[in-house]
């Protein structure tokens, strides 16, 4: 069944490519980046801000010396911030209303920062 699907999605990229499709293009915003896991995208227009983690050292917090962050990163001029270091485990993001969410798989919480930068528990004791 596995191969089956496999030839089929082959096969429906033939067509779509042979249907006229235009190709994709696409450009590096960021490099050298240490263990990038988590991505989301907030803003409109020009003024889209890329958030993301970093985990080069999974399960070491920052007391421990651990080096794991939340980045943000202005797609329009390519300005790169850290929004927190040292949780043991940042992984998975998402952004609401001004507000940025993210798991710490390791500590078993999710973080929020608010629109003002405060960053903060909203749920904790989670398992994996």
């Amino acid at each position: 069944m596995k191969n089956k699907f496999k030839l089929t999605a082959i096969a429906a990229l033939a067509m779509a490519s042979s249907a006229g499709f235009s190709q994709y293009t696409f450009r590096v915003v960021a490099h050298n980046l240490q263990g990038p896991t988590g991505i989301a995208v907030a803003g409109h227009g020009p003024f889209k801000t890329l958030y993301f983690t970093q985990v080069p050292t999974p399960g070491v917090g920052g007391g421990s010396g651990g080096t794991n962050s939340v980045k943000a990163m202005n797609l329009r001029f390519g300005f790169m911030e850290t929004i927190s270091m040292g949780e043991p485990e940042p992984l998975n993001l998402a952004f609401s209303r001004g507000e940025l969410y993210w798991t710490c798989s390791s500590a078993g919480v999710i973080l929020k920062r608010n629109r003002w930068g405060a960053i903060a528990p909203i749920l904790t004791g989670l398992r994996r």
